[in-house]
């Protein structure tokens, strides 16, 4: 399984990330702690990747 991100993935998942992170904010879901922010990003970036390597296992099919 060899798996190649274009730039125009990573950017994709860039701003999948920032709107996710600013929509949370806004609904005030907002973790207090910095540690709770970090997990939270890396769930958000681990769920970016996966969705991506799906499409792109789909598109090599």
């Amino acid at each position: 399984m060899n798996i190649r991100l274009s730039f125009s993935d990573i950017t994709r998942l860039i701003v999948l990330i920032a709107f996710s992170l600013v929509f949370l904010q806004f609904v005030g879901l907002t973790p207090a702690s910095p540690e709770r922010y970090l997990t939270a990003l890396l769930v958000l970036l681990s769920l970016g990747l996966g969705v991506l390597i799906g499409q792109k296992d789909k598109s090599d099919s």
